[in-house]
């Protein structure tokens, strides 16, 4: 919530070995660097690919409730995460109160492919 009450977030919690417990990690808090009120990122849910380089959440109430995906991939597992800038993808035929994302997003585990539902979309392909 660092842009605003209900902007969301992703908090990520890497280990080097599974022999470290996760409550000795700290997570790395992920957000829209864009994000704003009520943007609601996370709240349908996080993606992430099966090597761990590609995480992906939606923030429906974004832009009006269209609704907006945001995907950080990284190069390799070392890259901190906390430097990567995520990519904002909107449906380019996107209207208001379309939702995109409002159930979560799917991600294949290769991380090629992704995902989301636009809930509110009623229009006719």
């Amino acid at each position: 919530d660092d842009m605003g009450r209900n902007s969301g977030a992703i908090l990520v919690w890497q280990r080097e070995d599974v022999k470290v417990s996760l409550n000795a990690v700290t997570p790395v808090k992920l957000t829209d660097p864009d994000g704003s009120l009520n943007d609601n990122l996370g709240e349908g849910g996080v993606a992430i690919s099966s090597d761990g380089l590609v995480i992906a959440a939606a923030s429906s109430q974004d832009n009006s409730k269209r609704g907006s995906v945001l995907v950080w991939q990284r190069n390799d597992i070392s890259e901190i995460l906390s430097t990567v800038t995520p990519v904002k993808l909107v449906d380019p035929n996107g209207a208001d109160s379309n939702l995109l994302g409002y159930g979560g997003v799917v991600l294949s585990s290769d991380g090629l492919i992704l995902a989301a539902g636009s809930y509110g979309d009623d229009t006719i392909a």
